[in-house]
């Protein structure tokens, strides 16, 4: 009953016999349902919107296609669920007859939410199809259409550079790992930033006795991804200077360039007062939902840690968030499974010979020396 009622309030329209459609840069022309419906719309949403025929060859003959209406539902339930942001009221889907045989339009306005991408690809630059009209919407042109400085940011060939730094102890002398994320684009690099450090912080559990285990990560998830975020948003990108990324035996540490926004005070940073050095950035962070709301970063890493995790210099921001895992060397499980990435490099330097291992218990910390 209840898909007959679905079948009821989708009934399909049809339209007899409309003018032949030429296949132009806002046509197009399927003659089936392809596993490409989805990029194709993507890219229409990102620019001025289209029509897209199916039952239709390539040199404009009509083909048609077999149960129509059931490939009206098949391609209103793959766009609802396939693309991103949600693309409701900026598509009708109906049938037209051409030569007699049924063909499939899908009708697509230009978004306001661009850029649109493709769900399952997530914010990777697969998900998405840049072209010249996203390019303006997104202000990656010049007046006089050249690509500007936010666009080299973006392009997925550049010369930008991000570098993780993983170290033996909590200094900068023997090096462990050194991996580099380059020549990509910034939403690339820094969803590959933040798979590493999501990587990083495991999990540990401890057991007391016969209660349930104590389960906790090195760091606050949503803290540690907010920096994150914040390091790459927030950078001074002027001078070819990148966000820097470090992994030490006590903490993770991030430096980012460029200070305060000028104007602004402490008290405001702590605040949460949205002054972007990039609103370009930003804006598209935010599209892309990596941002959830401007300004709640700064405030929700100060009510786990406080303002002593950040050091503000006149040209650097620090953040530096000590573990507070309590570990029980005794009874410790490490939860975590996941690999490291392809790009993992292991300096093959062996650890120095007093090699330092931090163990947690209570907020105190015991030095263990390991004999290699």
């Amino acid at each position: 009953m209840c898909m007959d009622f679905y079948h009821k309030l989708y009934r399909p329209r049809m339209q007899h016999n409309p003018p032949p459609p030429i296949e132009t840069h806002r046509q197009e022309f399927k003659e089936t349902l392809a596993d490409t419906l989805e990029r194709e719309v993507v890219a229409f949403l990102n620019a001025n919107g289209g029509k897209i025929y199916i039952g239709i060859s390539d040199d404009g003959t009509a083909i048609g296609v077999d149960n129509s209406d059931t490939i009206q539902l098949q391609i209103k339930d793959r766009l609802i669920n396939n693309i991103r942001p949600r693309i409701m009221g900026l598509f009708d889907i109906f049938v037209e007859l051409h030569d007699d045989k049924p063909v499939v339009v899908v009708n697509l306005a230009g978004g306001m939410d661009t850029p649109y991408y493709i769900r399952k690809y997530g914010r990777s630059e697969k998900g998405k199809l840049l072209n010249v009209n996203f390019a303006k919407t997104l202000d990656f042109l010049t007046p006089d259409g050249r690509y500007n400085q936010l666009a080299f940011l973006f392009a997925d060939n550049n010369s930008i550079s991000i570098r993780i730094a993983k170290w033996w102890g909590t200094d900068k002398i023997d090096l462990r790992e050194n991996e580099e994320y380059g020549e990509c684009s910034l939403i690339k690099a820094m969803q590959k930033v933040l798979d590493k450090f999501d990587i990083e912080n495991v999990t540990f559990a401890r057991k007391v006795g016969i209660g349930p285990r104590e389960e906790k990560k090195l760091v606050d998830s949503k803290a540690l991804r907010e920096a994150i975020i914040n390091s790459f948003a927030h950078n001074d990108y002027t001078y070819g200077d990148t966000p820097v990324f470090e992994i030490f035996a006590d903490r993770f540490e991030f430096t980012t360039y460029g200070g305060l926004v000028e104007g602004m005070t402490q008290n405001e940073f702590f605040s949460g007062v949205s002054r972007p050095r990039n609103p370009e950035v930003m804006r598209i962070f935010k599209d892309l939902e990596y941002v959830e709301r401007l300004g709640s970063g700064i405030p929700y890493i100060v009510s786990k840690y406080g303002e002593g995790i950040f050091k503000l210099m006149p040209s650097v921001i620090r953040f530096s968030y000590l573990y507070d895992t309590i570990v029980d060397t005794e009874n410790i499980f490490q939860e975590t499974t996941k690999k490291p990435p392809r790009n993992h490099q292991e300096t093959t330097k062996k650890p120095p010979r007093n090699h330092i291992k931090f163990c947690w218990k209570y907020k105190k910390i015991h030095l263990l020396s390991e004999m290699i």
